[in-house]
């Protein structure tokens, strides 16, 4: 079976049973190339751990494009087993501004090798698991609690800007919705509220938005609902959205 970002929340559940339910269980990469300078130099003498050293040392700098996993469930009645093949097409999406965008290496052999195998490299590109590394998840999130604390500060009911003497102390209170923008920002309410409302659901797109509406969009957001993550993110067509 094929799983891409379009339904990997859906076979989850089910890679996930099948995994706890198995004897034991195949693993397989496809990388964009296997040995980056040529110096894997693997001798029949190696320990296990040397060489998979080499090995892994070899392709760091390359991408995994595909994970495929076989598990293996033994079927007591026909005394024989019974395997579940999944194929995770995997691509390291920047998905936001303040996320990873990561460099790899290719090797042409590799390449020449995939496509003469018929390896759908467009499903990797445009379909491909987003996923981050336990270090750069981490990073990622101290990133965005420090965003959400500067926006809880600044959705407030009230906050001191600094400046000048004269203006040293000045309380500002919520952004004004203009008349024009209040459809807008309503009509954003109306898809979360229904969004919160659908369990089955663990995320939601906002239409495109400008730098304005976006400032508008988290101050009526963190006054209505409680529990909603925002993020800006870019979209397929380049453009930003919540």
């Amino acid at each position: 079976m094929e799983v891409t970002r379009k339904n990997f929340r859906e076979v989850l559940p089910d890679v996930g049973k099948a995994i706890k339910e198995c004897c034991f269980i195949a693993i397989d990469g496809e990388f964009s190339g296997l040995d980056a300078a040529n110096h894997s130099h693997i001798a029949p003498f190696d320990t296990h751990e040397e060489r998979y050293g080499k090995v892994k040392k070899s392709c760091s700098d390359f991408l995994m494009f595909q994970v495929g996993i076989c598990t293996f469930k033994f079927n007591k009645k026909t005394e024989r087993y019974e395997a579940r093949q999944f194929n995770f097409y995997v691509f390291p999406r920047p998905h936001s501004r303040v996320a990873p965008d990561l460099r790899f290496l290719c090797q042409a052999s590799s390449i020449d090798f995939l496509a003469s195998q018929g390896f759908n490299f467009n499903k990797v590109f445009l379909e491909g698991i987003s996923y981050l590394t336990p270090e750069q998840e981490g990073k990622l999130r101290e990133v965005l609690a420090q965003k959400h604390g500067e926006v809880s500060l600044f959705s407030s009911p009230a906050f001191t800007t600094p400046g000048t003497d004269e203006q040293a102390g000045v309380t500002k209170g919520p952004i004004h919705i203009p008349d024009e923008q209040k459809a807008f920002i309503s009509n954003n309410c109306e898809l979360i509220q229904k969004f919160m409302d659908d369990p089955a659901k663990a995320t939601l797109n906002l239409p495109p938005s400008n730098g304005f509406q976006r400032k508008l969009l988290y101050q009526t957001i963190r006054q209505k609902f409680s529990g909603v993550h925002l993020e800006t993110t870019t979209g397929e067509k380049k453009k930003d959205l919540l």
